[in-house]
């Protein structure tokens, strides 16, 4: 088990957990293996501070830092392709209190673990480079490089004829979604899209409950659709032009039953009806985290891959989840039709999520009583990540989360009042074992 690194990189509260002197151990360990570092953050308060940090121990290190400034983690992870590697300052869609720094490979993938671990090892043994005070690196501005995210975009889609409500949750992505869009034809209603690291008008995650403003207005001005990302971007959600708020799952599985043929690739707790749509012997299903989603995708070479937490991957593009390009890609999908008429199409399954908190120093002593508990309870079950158990008339899975101090539990069936019990019944067992 990693000390510092989660699923997705470093995140923890900053100052607290994420201090600066841990984000520059991190940098001077990223700049003894890598010389030519591409670097950018997201809009929360403290991502001047985390990203200086960094910054100046990379240096320290030898390597040549290219700064972007505020830029969205898909812009970062797509230009990874001209440096060794790139550095986001972000806690994606978690609180403005938390930052994080997640680390991505030239060709978009997050850091494997072997690579997150060998950043550890350096920052434990504190073995790092010292070229000396004539040798160390270069700090350079970096921010046009925006442009050519902005440009590979635009060279993959026709014009679009589409009025489009876009809310940015004040994150990184202001500067780019609405633009895009607007470059390929579209009228765009900018919502949220001032820069503003306390995310003062609605949480960073885009969840149904923070998008209620964004429904309004799609309904009141008429929009083909409502898109809608988290602080670094890497997320879409979406609303369709009657207002509601299309569930991931049904959208994860309409960008998969359109994806051509392939292999796809979804993380464990996505819902079964991606098989129903796409066929159960293309899908491949992964633990929990864009990092094992990619790596996957590499493998069988598939053209599609995401979660249910509203990340997308598309490799014909780069293996960044990328909540720009999913967006820009379903508005070109429709050709005409409603949202609404194309998620009809996508058999409803009723799913119910939730997590329950518990102290983070208390893991390894709650995963010990909980697992066995529920396979007590399963007819079948698989361990991927956390446990997915397969319940009469159901199933449901049970997983420990990679960035926060939660137990996320989710309960899936054809029939809602089967959904609920099942969710129930597991949320006891769970709180049993924490208490």
């Amino acid at each position: 088990m990693m000390k510092y690194f989660g699923s997705s990189g470093i995140r923890g509260i900053a100052g607290r957990e994420l201090t600066t002197e841990l984000a520059m151990l991190a940098g001077r360990s990223a700049g003894t293996l890598y010389s030519r570092i591409l670097i950018a953050r997201d809009t929360r308060v403290t991502g001047d501070m985390i990203a200086k940090a960094f910054v100046a121990g990379a240096m320290a290190s030898g390597a040549t830092v290219y700064d972007m400034g505020i830029a969205p983690t898909p812009v970062a992870g797509y230009l990874a392709r001209h440096f060794e590697c790139s550095a986001v300052i972000t806690a994606s869609h978690n609180p403005p209190e938390y930052n994080g720094i997640k680390m991505i490979n030239p060709d978009g993938s997050g850091f494997s673990i072997k690579q997150m671990e060998e950043i550890e090892e350096y920052i434990e043994a504190k073995n790092f480079r010292n070229p000396g005070y004539a040798f160390v690196g270069n700090l350079v501005d970096a921010e046009h490089l925006g442009e050519e995210y902005v440009h590979a975009i635009l060279s993959r889609f026709g014009k679009i004829k589409a009025r489009v409500a876009v809310d940015t949750g004040n994150g990184a992505a202001g500067n780019f979604t609405p633009k895009i869009l607007r470059m390929l034809g579209c009228k765009v209603l900018a919502i949220n899209a001032q820069h503003d690291g306390t995310f003062p008008w609605r949480p960073s995650e885009p969840d149904e409950s923070a998008l209620v403003t964004l429904a309004a207005n799609v309904v009141a001005e008429h929009c083909t659709a409502g898109i809608a990302h988290d602080g670094d971007a890497d997320r879409l959600s979406v609303i369709a032009e009657n207002g509601a708020f299309v569930e991931s799952d049904r959208l994860l599985a309409l960008f998969a039953g359109s994806a051509g043929a392939g292999k796809i690739v979804v993380s464990i707790d996505a819902s079964s009806v991606v098989e129903k749509i796409a066929g159960r012997e293309r899908v491949e299903r992964t633990k929990t985290g864009d990092v094992f989603v990619s790596a996957r995708l590499k493998e069988v070479q598939g053209v599609f891959g995401g979660e249910p937490s509203g990340t997308y991957i598309f490799p014909e593009f780069s293996y960044c989840p990328d909540g720009i390009y999913a967006g820009i890609k379903l508005l070109a999908m429709l050709e005409g039709n409603k949202i609404s008429d194309l998620i009809e199409q996508i058999p409803k399954t009723c799913v119910r999520k939730g997590s329950i908190t518990y102290q983070k120093e208390r893991k390894s002593e709650i995963e010990r009583r909980l697992f066995p508990a529920l396979k007590e309870i399963a007819t079948d079950f698989i361990e991927i990540d956390g446990i997915k158990m397969f319940l009469a008339d159901g199933s449901a899975l049970v997983r420990f989360s990679g960035t926060e101090p939660k137990i996320r539990i989710s309960a899936e069936s054809d029939n809602s009042e089967r959904c609920e019990k099942i969710y129930r019944c597991i949320v006891d067992v769970v709180q049993r074992c924490i208490n």
